[in-house]
């Protein structure tokens, strides 16, 4: 039986819609390896997933400078398909990427073009080769593929745009009342600056509807910060923090209460997430953000603040209450623009492609 291997750095929950529909096209021929936990951003996967995952273990090397997953490079160099990262710092790829090569075997790259705070020259000429040796290559982004594909025309490079959830999940539901809150859908650490957003909030309570909330969904290190600063601020009634929340339906129902999302520091996934359910995004103008910052379109779908500015913060907020019927008037648009860029379903058509192997989901049911 043709088996085809994908090693990920992690498998966290919002990745689980992607690697079931995966499953669905591949069945037994799929073999998932993750680790437990992410070595950079301390990300745990998910344990009870009804997936055919393997959990691998890794090693730093050279004062976690480089990182060795020892037991995944057997399979990767046996199997008839391989998905393993882009990522130079590597080495079990590195191992698999030339023994695969020699062989002329498949080998798929899927991560970024480069890393979000940028590469030194070694290391960028180092990926410059990882894409040379590899079969094919997946990007995060149509920018990253249009730049990859006229430094290496010859290379099979496709896009495969970072996605939540499947198209029939992606639904604007019509709230009872019109919405006036806020939502903020993140880690609750330093570079994702929840503490701003509380404190910014709290300056521009006077001047919103009485009834606006703050929902804070996430969990992190800096937690029990934002639940002591909330009591400081006196604001208790108005900042509600949810914890991590994976469940969609539940999701869609925050989402649906607020007039806007908001990102007060880099912002990643919560971007087409929000979009996806027709929610706009107040994003923070200078950060480094992930890759999906390509689905923002200032004006249409989000708007910019300056970044740890709390009064341009406050009265750019405002003026997207004044707002208000044009943004609740766009929700529809913006999440069918989202769905038929963002989708799992688009994933799973871009690895199949990648893997040389036919798509047929959308000839069956969604589960």
């Amino acid at each position: 039986m043709r088996t085809i291997l994908v090693v990920q750095p992690v498998l966290p929950d919002y990745r689980i819609q992607f690697f079931n529909l995966l499953h669905r096209e591949l069945g037994d021929k799929l073999q998932l390896v993750v680790l437990e936990e992410a070595y950079e951003t301390g990300v745990r996967s998910v344990s009870d997933t009804g997936l055919p995952v393997r959990f691998s273990k890794y090693r730093w090397l050279c004062g976690k400078r480089l990182l060795w997953h020892h037991d995944v490079v057997g399979q990767a160099t046996q199997a008839d398909g391989v998905v393993m990262p882009l990522n130079p710092r590597m080495l079990d790829v590195w191992y698999v990427l030339l023994h695969r090569s020699i062989r002329r075997k498949p080998i798929v790259l899927w991560g970024h073009m480069s890393s979000r705070s940028g590469e030194a020259r070694f290391s960028a000429w180092l990926r410059s080769i990882m894409f040379r040796l590899a079969s094919a290559i997946l990007l995060y982004t149509e920018t990253e593929c249009a730049s990859a594909v006229k430094r290496f025309p010859r290379k099979k490079i496709l896009s495969m745009r970072n996605a939540l959830y499947r198209k029939d999940q992606l639904t604007v539901l019509e709230p009872q009342n019109p919405p006036v809150d806020l939502i903020y859908v993140g880690r609750l650490v330093p570079e994702k600056k929840p503490l701003f957003l509380i404190r910014a909030f709290a300056a521009a309570l006077q001047r919103l509807p009485d009834d606006a909330q703050l929902h804070i969904v996430g969990d992190g290190g800096q937690r029990r910060a934002c639940e002591g600063l909330v009591e400081e601020l006196g604001v208790t009634d108005r900042v509600i923090l949810h914890g991590h929340q994976a469940d969609v339906d539940e999701l869609r129902t925050l989402y649906s209460k607020a007039l806007f999302s908001i990102s007060p520091g880099y912002v990643g996934l919560s971007l087409t997430q929000s979009l996806g359910f027709g929610v706009p995004m107040l994003v923070s103008d200078n950060e480094p953000h992930s890759p999906e910052i390509e689905a923002l379109r200032e004006g249409e779908n989000a708007m910019y603040f300056t970044s740890d500015d709390q009064h341009d913060f406050v009265e750019t907020l405002l003026a997207c209450f004044e707002q208000a019927h044009k943004w609740i008037a766009l929700r529809e648009t913006i999440s069918e623009d989202c769905k038929n860029r963002y989708s799992v379903e688009a994933m799973v058509d871009a690895m199949l492609e990648a893997l040389g192997s036919p798509c047929h989901h959308d000839a069956k049911e969604s589960e």
